[in-house]
């Protein structure tokens, strides 16, 4: 049973990108929602404490090993971890966005 390389084969993610996958989902499905700081009673406590674990995240996204990647397969980890860091940053965004709408509510009262 050789592999004949005449025939494209779709690129299954390696072990090691199989692996780096798994662990940057487990890292995003963590992620808090910018929700929580609507049912908060303090804003600035609950916008803290997600604006610092998206922070976290980040962080712990850049510290995963980005595992070698050959050419087949170019850069499905580096584009999945892309996609995660950018989700991050959204929510950032989304964070500062939500706290001061609702300081506006707040003020209009």
């Amino acid at each position: 049973n050789q592999s004949d390389s005449s025939v494209p084969m779709p690129k299954m993610p390696t072990q090691a990108q199989a692996q780096y996958l798994q662990k940057l989902q487990a890292l995003l499905s963590d992620l808090p929602s910018t929700s929580q700081m609507r049912q908060s009673q303090d804003l600035s406590k609950s916008y803290s404490f997600i604006v610092e674990t998206l922070m976290q995240t980040l962080l712990r996204i850049d510290s995963l090993d980005l595992p070698e990647e050959e050419d087949g397969s170019k850069g499905m980890a580096r584009s999945a971890r892309k996609k995660a860091v950018n989700q991050v940053q959204d929510l950032l965004k989304e964070a500062d966005q939500v706290k001061e709408q609702i300081e506006q509510e707040r003020n209009l009262k």
